[in-house]
């Protein structure tokens, strides 16, 4: 399932993730498909590894709780996995919160 073809069918979609890579002109014209972006927070490399693994990952969890309660109610989640932490916690959260169904693609396993 692709964020074009749910558009095509009529769904709106929002996409969230990191800025980096270019979504392709069939995304980024399509006014069903809203694109928003976790901003990742970098520690400084002075701290101990287990410090900013745990810094990372709660940052992750704040941002992502944050755009998914502030953006618009769903009857849909659907993640691509990996990463599961903390993605999936706060997925299950959220879709329980707002009633919605949770599927998860993991698409990167064989």
């Amino acid at each position: 399932i692709t964020a074009t073809s749910l558009a095509k069918h009529g769904c709106e979609v929002s996409l969230i993730g990191y800025a980096g890579a270019q979504p392709t002109s069939d995304v980024l014209n399509n006014p069903r498909i809203h694109i928003r972006h976790i901003v990742p927070v970098d520690p400084p490399p002075s701290l101990p590894f287990t410090i900013r693994a745990g810094l990372k990952v709660l940052s992750l969890f704040l941002g992502l709780l944050r755009l998914l309660l502030s953006g618009p109610r769903f009857d849909v989640l659907l993640v691509q996995n990996p990463p599961a932490v903390p993605t999936l916690v706060i997925a299950r959260l959220i879709a329980t919160l707002q009633a919605a169904s949770l599927i998860i693609d993991f698409h990167n396993f064989g």
